[in-house]
């Protein structure tokens, strides 16, 4: 349905929908660049990398650790200032589900699933929380 085959209150009211969400995708894309900037470049970790012409769509920040011990650590530190953040993958999908592969197979999603980290984006998050979980992460990584 497009707004203007609405009647008035529907299509002011799509309109604002529209626009709010809008504002919460700019938000979101806005924090997770503040993260990447401040994390980029920080030993231990690795954070994603988007070329000029590319606009990410955030929904949380993906941190990998190269130690699962330091992720663990920053994770509990994150907590403890009731920033949430999430492992995402406790264990991957083929030692989860008997999909006829070893337990060895598929090295690299063993690897996120113990060393993935993602961090809040959401239009409610703060300078200073956002601030907070840079710290975390970079006196952990």
């Amino acid at each position: 349905i497009r707004l203007e085959m609405m009647d008035g209150f529907d299509a002011r009211l799509g309109a604002r929908l529209i626009a709010r969400a809008q504002e919460s995708f700019a938000k979101r894309a806005a924090n997770g660049m503040f993260l990447m900037e401040g994390l980029k470049g920080t030993p231990g970790i690795r954070v994603p990398v988007f070329s000029a012409q590319e606009r990410p769509c955030f929904n949380r920040l993906p941190v990998v650790f190269e130690r699962a011990d330091m992720l663990a650590k920053a994770e509990q530190e994150l907590s403890r200032q009731g920033i949430e953040s999430a492992r995402m993958y406790q264990r991957p999908l083929h030692h989860m589900f008997d999909l006829g592969y070893k337990h060895e197979d598929f090295p690299e999603a063993c690897f996120l699933a113990e060393h993935l980290l993602t961090l809040p984006v959401h239009p409610e998050c703060s300078r200073s929380q956002l601030e907070r979980m840079i710290e975390a992460v970079k006196r952990w990584a």
